[in-house]
């Protein structure tokens, strides 16, 4: 998640501007994470210990499921279940919303250094109640140490660094030439990153890298970033990732100063996730 604090934008008259601002982006991605999260949590611990579970996943799997078999699943088991399934749709906006702050961070934070610092100690702060919550969502146990899956927060550095690192390239261009081999070296630097975060089973793998790529390439280009924006997420394998497009799409470039806004969301990120995984603890018991 991109938590930096942003600069107003020096150009023009920032009164009154329709769309969305950086502010109510953020609080946006920020509620959708956590009902996704919470998804998890509380209503997939309830189904967990609901009797049905087993028997629910058999039938599931079972592409030759007689209607018998559906209909000897609980009332209560499948309300369940649909509130889980609609939680965590709502929870496909979070992460290329961030994604999009986290270029918009890059494109006005006053040091990149300092930002990349505070996302990576956010970043391992995170992972031991991230890795909680990841292993009980993925095995039903709960392990501090749970390699198979990285947090956000990692996902989002990467995708920074990427964007530092594609800048740093850049020199004064004069020939075609000289800004052919630019952009085949910065193609070379997000296919490492796509690679270190496929590798690393970093969240969403290499969609974060390629994705703020996009963005990068297609600068004040708004229409081609959604266009290019929306063909990476397709790669998350859910198409409702594709609605986060919308509040995107509608951002005013209002970006409001605010400090303790700022440090908000980076302890947020952390202790939300030890609450939540605190909560499975109790209700699986």
């Amino acid at each position: 998640m991109s938590f930096d604090s942003l600069s107003p934008n020096s150009g023009g008259n920032n009164s009154f501007r329709t769309g969305f601002t950086a502010d109510f982006l953020k609080f946006f991605a920020l509620l959708s994470m956590t009902v996704d999260h919470a998804a998890i949590a509380v209503v997939g611990a309830l189904m967990r210990r609901n009797p049905m579970f087993d028997t629910f996943n058999k039938i599931l799997g079972n592409a030759d499921a007689t209607q018998e078999e559906l209909a000897s699943i609980s009332a209560d088991y499948m309300q369940l279940h649909e509130i889980y399934t609609i939680m965590r749709l709502i929870g496909r906006f979070a992460f290329p919303i961030f994604a999009f702050l986290i270029y918009q961070g890059f494109l006005h934070t006053n040091s990149i250094k300092k930002y990349m610092i505070r996302l990576g100690v956010c970043a391992v702060i995170a992972e031991v109640p991230f890795n909680l919550l990841s292993s009980f969502d993925e095995t039903g146990k709960m392990s501090f140490f749970y390699p198979l899956h990285q947090n956000t927060l990692f996902s989002l550095l990467l995708c920074l660094a990427t964007l530092f690192i594609m800048q740093k390239l850049e020199k004064e261009v004069v020939t075609p030439t000289a800004a052919m081999f630019l952009m085949l070296k910065q193609f070379a630097i997000v296919v490492v990153a796509c690679l270190i975060a496929s590798i690393g089973r970093f969240d969403y793998a290499f969609v974060g890298p390629l994705f703020v790529a996009v963005l990068y390439f297609c600068k004040d280009k708004k229409g081609l970033q959604l266009l290019l924006g929306g063909i990476v997420l397709i790669y998350t394998g859910n198409i409702y990732t594709l609605l986060a497009l919308l509040p995107i799409g509608f951002y005013n470039d209002l970006r409001l100063k605010s400090p303790k806004l700022k440090y908000f969301f980076y302890i947020y990120y952390p202790l939300h996730l030890a609450v939540l995984a605190a909560i499975s603890y109790f209700l699986i018991g």
